[in-house]
């Protein structure tokens, strides 16, 4: 984490199924916030794996809510 951010009790609740919830809650904010229609994402590293997956067909939001993905050192 960054900051004042918490650890989590447990580290293994951490992992990219639940990190990937958390980040369609992130674009669901976004969207909210900024009245967007779509969000752009720029991924690095693992963040790159996160930003696939939200635009793709597994993705827990809907993919149209994602505009343009930029990957910066994927991970694959």
């Amino acid at each position: 984490g960054y900051g004042l951010s918490s650890q989590p009790a447990d580290g293994k609740t951490v992992n990219a199924e639940r990190t990937l919830e958390q980040m369609g809650e992130v674009v669901r904010w976004v969207r909210k916030d900024a009245k967007a229609v779509q969000v752009d994402l720029f991924g690095a590293s693992f963040g790159s794996s996160l930003a696939v997956a939200l635009g793709g067909t597994q993705s827990p939001i809907p993919r149209q809510w994602i505009g343009r993905i930029v990957l910066q050192a994927h991970v694959y």
